[in-house]
């Protein structure tokens, strides 16, 4: 285990990043599924878990798996971009490499459930599985020059922990929305101000970073990739200002829905609520299952990609196993 450590400092070969990748993937891939009754059972004792009971997601999940599943890959990505900001900020590029590989294993990984359709790609339509899979593609094909080539330069790292820690964030809002309890007044604006926060922070990463600042981080890599290698320039150019930035637009367009649907429920669940204290209803678990069937939470609450491309304006077709609550 040590010498696989070791692998990645100086010189790092392409046998040697594969050797890597592939060990991080399979640790990661067992803890993803075998660490969800572990996250399950943690999760029960807070008192946030009661309040879903029976409850299920758009997909027909029931949200006490969904949530589960979701906390194991943002505990997947937080690692990679936790390992990859302390490596660039504390100059150890070794670190940087462990924390790049370990996202590299999990664009493998949403690769080949994609490609299967099962796990977070059950039921979905296949151009959204495609649209992800050429998305993992493209990022795989930047992080093996970005851990073998470029992991030395500032730059590249600091382009490297906005892209992913953008993604990183995004994956934890997906359970930590759960818990401010959405089918209460409180809990909705608590969540929409979380979504807000996250749209900005994803917007300020993938976008405005490289767009509205002079002499931006993509123009430094890319003249930095253009004086050195040509040809890794136009692959970098295609990568980021393409599937980057398609990818990216496409979530932000989501997000920036789901914060208006978000808007709106709240006063759904005012009214609601103010209904059953009229008619002195107070059985809670049977007012929760009515007001989040009602409220339709899961038209506006986050969800990983291909849940939130799934019942995106522009995909034509509903999945059969993405039907509303």
């Amino acid at each position: 285990m040590e010498a696989m450590f070791a692998s990645l400092g100086g010189e790092v070969s392409h046998i040697a990043l594969a050797m890597h990748s592939g060990l991080q993937l399979l640790i990661w891939s067992v803890f993803a599924e075998l660490g969800q009754p572990l996250i399950r059972v943690v999760l029960s004792v807070l008192p946030f878990w009661r309040n879903f009971e029976n409850l299920k997601t758009g997909s027909g999940k029931l949200v006490w798996d969904y949530i589960p599943a979701s906390t194991a890959v943002a505990l997947w990505r937080a690692t990679a971009a936790l390992a990859c900001l302390c490596g660039h900020w504390q100059g150890v590029p070794q670190l940087f490499r462990v924390g790049l590989t370990i996202e590299i294993s999990y664009r493998l990984n949403d690769f080949v459930l994609g490609a299967l359709g099962v796990r977070r790609y059950s039921g979905k339509p296949w151009p959204v599985r495609g649209v992800l899979m050429l998305y993992n593609s493209f990022s795989i094909l930047l992080a093996v020059p970005a851990v073998v080539s470029y992991s030395d330069d500032p730059d590249v790292r600091l382009l490297v922990v906005l892209l992913i820690g953008s993604g990183a964030a995004l994956a934890a809002v997906v359970p930590l929305q759960y818990i401010f309890n959405p089918m209460t007044l409180g809990g909705c604006k608590a969540l929409l101000g979380l979504q807000v926060v996250n749209l900005m922070i994803f917007l300020w990463c993938r976008f405005i970073v490289s767009i509205y600042t002079r002499n931006s981080i993509h123009t430094r890599v890319l003249s930095m990739l253009y004086a050195r290698d040509p040809t890794r320039a136009y692959v970098f150019a295609a990568g980021i200002f393409g599937a980057s930035y398609g990818f990216s637009g496409i979530i932000a367009v989501l997000l920036f829905q789901r914060i208006r649907k978000a808007r709106h429920a709240g006063t759904k669940v005012k009214h609601l609520l103010k209904y059953f204290q009229q008619n002195k209803k107070d059985n809670g678990k049977e007012n929760q299952a009515y007001i989040w069937s009602s409220v339709k939470f899961t038209d506006f609450l986050i969800g990983m990609p291909a849940d939130m491309m799934s019942t995106g304006p522009w995909c034509g077709m509903r999945s059969k196993g993405f039907k509303k609550a």
